[in-house]
This record gives C-alpha cells, sequence and structure tokens, in this order.
C-alpha cells in the first residue's frame, strides 16, 4: 500500500503546478524562475527519490513477496517442520524473518540488488498482465555466495574442511551449497 505521505505529497505537486501554470496565464505574468523550478523541477524530483526508496523498502520485505498466490506456499514451506536449509533458517529466526526473501535471493553486491529488482518487477508484471508459470524455477543455480555472505566468515563454519573449499573455491564453480545441503523448499501437496 502506497503511504498516505506519498500521495498528499503528489497532489501538493500537482496543486502547484496547476496554480503556477493558472497565475501565468491568467495574468500574462511570467513565475518567477525559481518557484517554477521548485514546482517543476525540485519537488517531482524529490517525490520520485522519495516514492523510490519506499518502493525499495517495501519490495524487500517477506510480506511483500508472499502476496501473490503463486508465492504463498513458498512462504508455508519455510514454517514447515523439516530439514531444509529455508525453513530451518527461518524456523530458527537465523535471518530476519521480514526480508528473508529478499536476502535469501539476493546475490551481495550492487549488480546483486539490480538484478533482484529486476527479476522481482518482472515477476511483478507477469503476475499481473502474463502467464505464470505453474512451476517457479530459479534462473540459474543458486549463488553459494548468497550464504558465504553470512556464513562464509564464521569460525564455526570455516572449521570444516568441505566448508573451507567452498570458501576458498571461485565464484561460479563446481562447489556449491546445494551440494550438501537441501537448499530448495520442499513444497506440500
Amino acid at each position: 500500500m502506497i503511504p498516505a505521505i506519498l500521495i498528499l505529497s503528489a497532489a501538493v505537486i500537482i496543486a502547484l503546478a496547476a496554480y503556477v501554470k493558472r497565475r501565468s496565464r491568467s495574468r500574462g505574468i511570467r513565475p518567477r524562475g525559481s518557484l517554477a523550478f521548485l514546482v517543476l523541477v525540485v519537488l517531482p524530483v524529490l517525490w520520485i527519490v522519495g516514492a523510490l526508496a519506499y518502493a525499495d523498502g517495501a519490495t524487500k520485505s517477506t510480506s511483500f513477496c508472499l502476496r501473490c498466490h503463486e508465492m504463498v506456499q513458498y512462504g508455508e514451506s519455510v514454517t514447515a517442520d523439516n530439514a531444509t536449509v529455508p525453513a530451518a533458517h527461518y524456523r530458527n529466526e537465523w535471518v530476519d524473518r521480514e526480508t528473508a526473501c529478499y536476502v535469501c535471493h539476493t546475490s551481495p553486491g550492487l549488480s546483486g540488488v539490480l538484478t533482484a529488482k529486476t527479476k522481482g518487477l518482472r515477476d511483478v508484471v507477469v503476475h499481473f498482465v502474463g502467464e505464470v508459470p505453474d512451476e517457479i524455477h530459479l534462473d540459474a543455480p543458486y549463488d553459494a555466495a548468497i550464504c558465504l555472505s553470512c556464513h562464509g566468515r564464521g569460525e564455526a563454519f570455516l572449521e570444516r574442511a568441505d566448508h573451507r573449499k567452498l570458501a576458498e573455491a571461485p565464484p561460479g564453480g563446481d562447489v556449491t551449497c546445494a551440494g550438501c545441503h537441501a537448499v530448495a523448499h520442499v513444497l506440500g501437496d
């Protein structure tokens, strides 16, 4: 839901723009450059920045991800009593429940964020105007760098030889977390 402040500020910007335009037409007077610049450039840019900041935060929430009916079963899978990594992390609060989907499906770095946001936007468009596939799959194998962004620095993690091998492996190599752990969601029937 769009916060009231964004709706109110958009209404104020539109009203001010209409006022500046009406004033310039009715009196044949050109509005002062600074007022026109403020109303027609600065305020809309600030509004867009605020809207994008709100959207960025809102789309990181687990509740946002699970709003679509096709994602409900994935939400149910993380609360299920099974041994999968998603369920264990969620149940035990090893990952922030409010941002679990985003954190666990976004590769580290700016590239990972941009990729996740682009894929998320594509999924929203498909949800509303496209044909949702019967089965949802990741576009690429699960990125071990996501797991390593939290686990790769811990002593307990690095004590295990197979974990050290993973931490030292080049990105995109053959060694993955999924090789040993059930990282995928287990969906109910």
